[in-house]
């Protein structure tokens, strides 16, 4: 829970041809943290607006909240991949295998690195 965020279900508001049955569309809004960067949107009232669909049920009596903490927790998992990426993880200088192999091992070594800065400084995953 973040003091200041608010969830609401946007599905009954909008046409959603062309997407499947069942699927939700989920909006948060929440004050920004220091140094975010706001949209052309979301500077006239100073909050920072998420919206996406998911295909998560409806369980009865369960909360809006629990689909949107998920989405937060996979947005950390899709930041860490971009990171691995502007290691050189996903670009390969090579043709020949050996070489790809040793731009590999010193990527995922690069990753490691990362990972355990950010665990030394004590910051959270996905911050910078």
């Amino acid at each position: 829970m973040r003091q200041g965020a608010q969830v609401a279900e946007l599905t009954g508001l909008v046409d959603l041809p062309g997407y499947p049955d069942g699927t939700r569309i989920i909006a948060r809004r929440e004050r920004p943290h220091p140094g975010a960067q706001l949209s052309l949107f979301d500077q006239d009232e100073g909050m920072r607006h998420q919206v996406f669909p998911t295909d998560t049920p409806y369980s009865g009596g369960g909360s809006i909240q629990h689909p949107e903490v998920r989405h937060r927790g996979h947005a950390i998992v899709e930041d860490h991949i971009r990171c691995g990426k502007d290691t050189g993880f996903g670009r390969f200088p090579s043709r020949h295998l050996q070489v790809n192999a040793a731009w590999l091992e010193l990527s995922l070594a690069a990753i490691d690195l990362l990972a355990w800065t950010r665990t030394l400084a004590g910051r959270r995953p996905g911050r910078r």
